[in-house]
């Protein structure tokens, strides 16, 4: 495979990662914590705070997932640590909603499905950014260039 053709390959998955990021770790964790915080008169001060840390669990994962994508070693560090801690913040936030959605009942009103499986599916993708800009920054750390 020649330079050029690798070049184009990493950038296109560049962009990949910067879509993924912004859709899943920004776009859904974001807008869920802010419906949440928006609503706190209907769910409680608990579910609040459960919004407000959706909202920092994305941003911190956004900005680790734009560390990745330089190449130097003290950002891929700042990057990983970042998108671990977002991405674990995320996921206790998902936890926690999820148990109390279920312990109360909360279901669409139109299926009458669990609402925690439409939290889950709208949440559970931020994996894929995640991994991926934890392990850009990994390979532009170990990196010659």
């Amino acid at each position: 495979m020649s330079e050029k053709s690798k070049k184009y390959i990493a950038v296109i998955l560049k962009i990949l990662l910067i879509v993924s990021a912004l859709v899943w770790s920004f776009f859904m964790v974001v807008m869920t914590g802010a419906g949440l915080v928006f609503n706190c008169e209907s769910y409680g001060h608990y579910i609040m705070q459960t919004g407000v840390f959706f909202i920092i669990s994305g941003i911190l994962m956004v900005s680790g997932t734009l560390l990745s994508l330089f190449r130097k070693k003290i950002q891929n560090i700042i990057s990983v640590i970042l998108s671990l801690t977002g991405f674990i913040l995320c996921m206790i936030m998902l936890y926690r909603l999820v148990n109390h959605a279920d312990h109360n009942g909360w279901t669409d009103n139109f299926t009458l499905t669990p609402i925690s499986d439409m939290y889950k599916a709208r949440i559970m993708p931020v994996i894929v950014p995640s991994v991926l800009s934890v392990a850009t920054a990994v390979r532009n750390y170990f990196s010659y260039k």
